[in-house]
């Protein structure tokens, strides 16, 4: 196959353009004949009887900011031929009507030319359109949840990532617990091998860290994580964990199916140690991350800073993926060029365990409070940053990067 030109690799983008303005041309068209003028959606909502939906959508195709974007979200034809009798009942003049019928049967036109059907043209006018975009939406990612459940016979009701970050024994040094675990995982089929998670630590100079369990007197246990048995399900889930390439893999033991095996599971583990500031060669930072390894409803991706470490911090969320690498874990092993377009943010929820409450974890607080406890740390001293994703697609990798200074304060 010969490599596309230049000229080839910008022809859809040349024609979606050519058409999306003969488009909005008409549909202002339309607006200039309507007895009221139009401001705001509700406008054509009031004046024309439309939908919420459809108003928002023509007032978005004829005013809004981004003409590529707004190619996502052109009524289909039945409700655009809706739109049309109504704007006709209303006194518009036939010729403007058809001038929007014909830029609409050309658009349609190039749908089938270059996609083939919408959800296609959708994902490629939105690559087009840049930032303002709107990204996978939570529709098509609940659809490929419920594939990918029936295909892989599994499915997550929340998994909970969270990493606590506390003063170490020298200012260059961090240590860290990360509290982790699923909420009512369940197998659909039998002989479903079920990992709670791979965890993977490394420092600044990206050398392998070893976690052991938290044992209740400050003091590390035998590596590995340990249960959080207060907060699972009763009778407490058996694991099984195994360490493979400086990775910690914990497995769930066998469990009936369905409802009736229903299980929730969370468990946390001590790392000591870990140098944060590198060789200078590259600013300093943190990554926390998740990588999605099964169909799962909801993520809650925590990190938690003591006061007393590092001053403001801006952290910035991305998805990440590459067909080429569907195991890979490792953050520092993802380039920009595959950045998946899901919508990610971090939001910074104030101080304290009582921050970090949310109806996605129940008793969420009590554990936190417990880890707490059980390594003698404060937990009113952690600053609690959040990123929520509601059905990340499988094989995607979740970053939250946290810039840090030069220097600690402690």
């Amino acid at each position: 196959m010969a490599t596309p030109t230049l000229t080839q690799n910008h022809y859809f983008e040349e024609q979606a353009l050519q058409v999306m303005r003969e488009l909005r041309e008409a549909a202002l068209g339309l607006f200039e004949c309507l007895p009221q003028p139009v401001h705001r959606a509700a406008d054509l909502e009031k004046s024309l009887s439309l939908s919420r939906t459809l108003a928002w959508q023509l007032h978005r195709l004829a005013l809004g900011a981004n003409l590529l974007a707004a190619g996502a979200h052109v009524p289909g034809a039945s409700a655009m031929e809706q739109a049309l009798r109504a704007a006709r009942k209303v006194g518009v003049p036939d010729e403007c009507i058809k001038r929007v019928a014909h830029a609409m049967d050309r658009f349609e036109t190039l749908v089938q030319e270059h996609a083939g059907d919408r959800a296609t043209f959708t994902t490629m006018i939105n690559s087009l359109a840049g930032e303002e975009t709107d990204t996978i939406d939570l529709k098509i990612r609940r659809q490929a949840f419920r594939v990918n459940s029936q295909a892989w016979g599994l499915q997550v009701r929340t998994f909970l990532a969270c990493g606590m970050i506390h003063p170490g024994r020298r200012s260059d040094l961090d240590e860290m617990i990360i509290l982790r675990g699923l909420r009512e995982v369940r197998r659909l089929r039998t002989d479903v091998p079920l990992r709670v998670s791979s965890q993977l630590v490394m420092d600044a100079a990206s050398n392998f860290a070893q976690s052991h369990a938290v044992t209740g007197t400050g003091q590390l246990g035998e590596a590995g994580p340990k249960l959080l048995v207060d907060f699972c399900t009763t009778p407490c889930p058996g694991i099984v964990t195994r360490i493979e390439d400086g990775c910690l893999h914990t497995f769930l033991e066998d469990s009936p199916l369905g409802t009736a095996g229903q299980q929730t599971v969370y468990l946390a583990d001590w790392t000591r140690d870990i140098e944060w500031q590198g060789d200078g060669t590259k600013p300093n930072h943190h990554i926390r991350c998740a990588t999605i390894t099964k169909p799962i409803e909801t993520l809650v991706l925590d990190t938690l800073i003591h006061r007393d470490m590092f001053g403001k911090l801006k952290p910035k969320a991305t998805v990440y993926g590459s067909l080429d690498r569907l195991a890979e874990t490792n953050p520092y092993r993802f380039h920009e060029h595959e950045t998946v377009p899901i919508e990610a943010h971090v939001k910074n929820l104030g101080y304290g365990s009582g921050a970090v409450t949310t109806p996605h974890v129940p008793r969420y607080r009590e554990m936190v409070e417990k880890v707490c406890r059980d390594a003698g740390w404060d937990a009113g001293a952690f600053e609690v940053f959040r990123c929520i994703i509601e059905y990340p697609l499988l094989n995607t990798h979740v970053q939250v990067y946290f810039p840090l200074p030069e220097e600690g304060k402690w």
